[in-house]
């Protein structure tokens, strides 16, 4: 992975230009304010007092004493003592110290020590209970155990069928593999894959196998995937990492199915 580290809008420009970069760093003088408008794919990471203004499919992460402006449909992380004010549909996850003004349609997530200001109508999810929150929909998680493998399929519409089996979805090449590498994972339909020998029982990435509750999200884990594979496992062996992912010891491929879900083939599930 390439990462260019620039400081002016000609440098920040050229490098989002760039095919070969990959991770760009943002670290401009006070003062200097640059724009993003299209992120090409790329991490965009906002450092030291730099203000950069977001809009588009753009996706962003602040840190240290960075302020963000955020517009239209950008996504923006934000941690350390950042500053974002987030307008029409941004949507901003705020962490540690930060400080978000949200309006219009944004969205916001508070956690750690987050201190939000949020207009009428945007919802505001709180994952902490040293956040402070003004305004907005208040949508209390605090109270939620998002670990829990049967809260966790409720609140991202996983089905758990009569047989307690959660149906999740798996991204893949077009020899049904997943994984990197040095260590790549066959699905084949209508088989088990068991995994137990690296199975770790906890709630991180790693030690399992991975699935999510969509193929769109599965995409997003690997982006060159051309297949897409429906599978099952009891909820009770699920264990949920973030909203878009979880693992298993082992999972069942059930069927092949397109990117929205529906089966290779057509017919019906």
């Amino acid at each position: 992975m390439t990462t260019v580290h620039v400081c002016t809008q000609k440098e920040l420009d050229k490098a989002l230009a760039e095919p070969k970069c990959h991770e760009v760093v943002i670290r401009s003088p006070r003062g200097v304010w640059l724009k993003i408008t299209d992120s090409r794919g790329k991490n965009v990471e906002v450092l030291g007092d730099a203000v950069v203004d977001v809009s588009g499919n753009v996706t962003v992460r602040a840190f240290e004493n960075a302020t963000v402006s955020a517009g239209d449909n950008s996504t923006v992380v934000a941690y350390d003592n950042s500053t974002i004010s987030a307008y029409d549909h941004a949507t901003v996850s705020a962490d540690d110290n930060s400080t978000v003004m949200a309006r219009d349609r944004a969205s916001v997530n508070a956690y750690g020590s987050a201190t939000v200001k949020a207009g009428t109508c945007v919802p505001v999810h709180v994952y902490s209970k040293t956040a402070t929150c003004q305004g907005g929909v208040i949508i209390d998680m605090t109270a939620i155990d998002a670990n829990d493998p049967e809260t966790w399929c409720a609140m991202h519409l996983v089905e758990v069928d009569e047989d307690g089996q959660a149906h999740l979805y798996k991204a893949l090449d077009a020899d049904l593999n997943a994984g990197h590498d040095y260590r790549l994972t066959h699905y084949p339909i209508g088989h088990v894959v068991d995994d137990t020998a690296n199975w770790v029982d906890d709630n991180r990435c790693g030690g399992g196998l991975h699935v999510s509750p969509t193929p769109w999200l599965a995409k997003t884990y690997y982006k060159e995937a051309s297949r897409f594979v429906e599978v099952c496992c009891p909820v009770e062996e699920l264990r949920p990492i973030d909203s878009s992912k979880a693992k298993a010891p082992r999972l069942r491929v059930l069927r092949e199915v397109t990117v929205d879900g529906s089966p290779v083939g057509g017919g019906t599930r």
